[in-house]
């Protein structure tokens, strides 16, 4: 009862007759705000941790050996699970990639699906010849067998051969106090055929939405982008936004952005 009290006057004192089943959302939610820079925040709160705030960041490194431990990497989405066969394979070249590369997960395994419903075409893009389901997710595999997803795979630009991941881009972009939100989309080259151009969609945060010289902060922009990125993953164009389109499930709507971009293209 003291933990629960005291989570009750700590995270949320408006909330004062929490069931037990409120408190133990409130406990995660909790959790999540204080780890939010963890991709494995909701470990914690699966493995019963139970520490008042305050003591969150004494222990910080505590939680990290035990994350690691239990079979987790910070920042990684774990092992395969059993009865599973991964494979990653380059999404351009097919290949098999080796240990510290990015690839297409590919699974097969008995809870694996056998294909669409009555639609083959659809189970042939999706599964190969093999019987590996192409996922779309791509991840960076380390030596010990850890996986870290790094992208989509349709939401991979290509500039002049090299991949550009748009979730490192677009991590790097909203470091800029002026960012609120960003999402980087490829549209073609005119000059370099096959090649794409990477154009950041960016939403401005509180303080910066009335700017006039928007020019200069472009460029400041980019200029921080260059000194944290290398020189084919730095935006080349720049489009200020009141707000990025979501899909029904929230998340960036990047189709939509790539079919406005290359709209724009063609004006």
């Amino acid at each position: 009862m003291e933990n629960e009290q005291f989570w009750r006057m700590s995270y949320d004192a408006g909330l004062t007759d929490l069931d037990p089943q409120e408190w133990e959302i409130s406990y995660v939610d909790a959790i999540k705000e204080t780890f939010e820079q963890f991709p494995d925040q909701l470990a914690f709160a699966f493995m019963g941790v139970k520490v008042k705030l305050k003591e969150f960041d004494q222990y910080a490194n505590r939680f990290a050996h035990m994350l690691i431990s239990h079979g987790l990497k910070i920042g990684g989405i774990g092992l395969p699970i059993l009865n599973t066969d991964i494979i990653l394979l380059d999404p351009i070249t097919g290949k098999k990639v080796s240990p510290g590369k990015p690839g297409e997960i590919c699974v097969k395994g008995p809870q694996v699906m056998v294909g669409y419903y009555k639609n083959p075409e659809e189970t042939k893009k999706a599964i190969d010849e093999n019987g590996y389901l192409h996922t779309g997710d791509i991840a960076i595999q380390d030596e010990e067998g850890y996986l870290r997803l790094v992208d989509r795979s349709k939401d991979m630009i290509i500039v002049s051969g090299f991949k550009v991941f748009s979730k490192k881009v677009e991590d790097i972009l909203t470091r800029h106090p002026a960012v609120e939100s960003a999402a980087i989309v490829g549209i073609p080259d005119p000059k370099h055929p096959g090649s794409e151009l990477v154009k950041a969609y960016i939403m401005l945060a509180s303080g910066y939405t009335q700017i006039k010289d928007e020019a200069t902060l472009k460029a400041d922009i980019i200029k921080m982008a260059a000194e944290k990125l290398a020189p084919y993953e730095v935006p080349k164009i720049i489009e200020f936004c009141q707000e990025l389109p979501l899909t029904t499930v929230g998340k960036v709507d990047k189709k939509l952005l790539r079919a406005e971009a290359r709209a724009g293209q063609q004006h």
